[in-house]
């Protein structure tokens, strides 16, 4: 076969593959009549890429030959199962740099072998250092991530992220925060050429998950305008809203709109939450027609849930009765229950009592041992003086 022809058909199959169609690159990669190397290592490459490792193994089985490209897409293939990855490993007939990094990935969450593989490579990378770190540190040993950081040749971005995640993950805020502010040079930033996105959102996260809710506003705030990607208004945005601060939550919901961020599914939730803390039933109408209209979102049910507690604890018990029943989605038990935590306190009417027992009976058969609804019904009619025996659950 001409060698043109070969090229031409290499550029057709990896398109194929590119593009998602790994049924017609097989069938393009079938019809050639004759294959080399390259062709070969496009097919192994196509099914590697598309998660289908038990093909491409059965590929690497059929090549007639093997490159070390062919070797370490087999083994990067096996990132997760370091037995195989590692027999793979032994197997080759010669090794280069990239099936040191790939074979010790596949050991990171074994850790002591990881670092058996590390101190044996013949020499590494910045990838290489990357990778022992983040699996020192994903498995919660710090110290041999830190000592690890100061023995690396040089400190780039990747790097000193992992580094930084690595004391944000295990709750190290202090530290990673002292880290972060540019501390003397034994410290990671002092050293670090740059500061990215990543950087700044996994020092904010971490404040914000911890509940430092000041700490993650002066963060946010010190972070250039450049830097502040979706992710962290979300984060800030969030933390206002669990924090019970709702006006702070809308105006950050605003903001970030402002700067041409378009709230995803997450940002509705929590700003429909601080309506919903706030007493605020019109905002939360508001923001819930406008996902759909505005912003082509279809609410989900959490999205429901928030507007049905917002109208619950407004007294618009009928209203959030009929968001709960003719929703989109069939109502469970975790819907109905929160419709009756949302209005426990606010029934004003014996129709409101009603609609209550209603949503009682309706998660009773869908739970019928479900504790906490029937209770929320006894309080209240200990209140109004009902009688609840019709609907009380049989003992066995």
């Amino acid at each position: 076969m001409p060698q043109h022809d070969l090229i031409s058909l290499t550029c057709i199959v990896t398109a194929f593959a590119s593009a998602g169609q790994l049924d017609r690159a097989k069938e393009a990669f079938d019809r050639a009549p004759a294959r080399d190397l390259v062709l070969w290592n496009s097919i192994l490459a196509a099914y590697i890429h598309a998660g289908r490792v038990d093909n491409a193994r059965m590929t690497f089985d059929r090549m007639p030959e093997h490159s070390l490209i062919s070797w370490n897409s087999i083994i990067a293939a096996y990132s997760h199962q370091p037995i195989e990855a590692a027999r793979l490993f032994a197997a080759m007939p010669e090794e280069n740099l990239v099936s040191w990094n790939s074979v010790i990935a596949a050991h990171s969450k074994i850790v002591d072998e990881a670092a058996k593989i590390f101190v044996a490579m013949p020499e590494k990378d910045l990838i290489s250092w990357t990778t022992m770190l983040s699996a020192f540190g994903e498995s919660g040993r710090i110290d041999e991530s830190k000592h690890l950081f100061d023995r690396a040749p040089e400190k780039t971005l990747a790097l000193c992220n992992a580094m930084l995640n690595t004391y944000a993950r295990h709750g190290h805020l202090e530290y990673a925060k002292r880290i972060f502010d540019n501390m003397p040079a034994r410290q990671i930033f002092a050293a670090m050429p740059d500061r990215d996105a990543i950087a700044w959102n996994t020092i904010l996260i971490a404040h914000a998950r911890a509940g430092k809710l000041h700490s993650a506003e002066k963060i946010f705030d010190r972070m250039p305008h450049g830097q502040r990607e979706l992710v962290a208004w979300a984060t800030i945005l969030t933390a206002h809203a669990q924090a019970g601060i709702p006006n702070h939550a809308r105006r950050v919901f605003h903001e970030m709109q402002a700067w041409d961020h378009l709230p995803h599914d997450a940002c509705f939730t929590n700003f429909l939450l601080a309506c919903s803390r706030d007493g605020r039933v019109d905002r939360s109408r508001q923001c819930f027609g406008s996902m759909s209209v505005d912003f082509g979102l279809r609410p989900s049910k959490q999205h429901y849930c928030c507007v049905i507690d917002a109208l619950g604890r407004a007294g618009h018990v009928d209203d959030a009765y009929g968001l709960v029943a003719g929703m989109p989605y069939v109502a469970d038990a975790v819907d109905w229950l929160c419709f009756l935590s949302s209005c426990k306190s606010s029934c004003k009417s014996y129709g409101d009592f009603q609609r209550r027992r209603l949503a009682v009976e309706n998660v009773l058969e869908l739970e019928p041992r479900n504790g906490p609804a029937y209770i929320v019904l006894a309080n209240a009619a200990r209140i109004d003086g009902v009688d609840l025996r019709p609907i009380t659950p049989e003992r066995d």
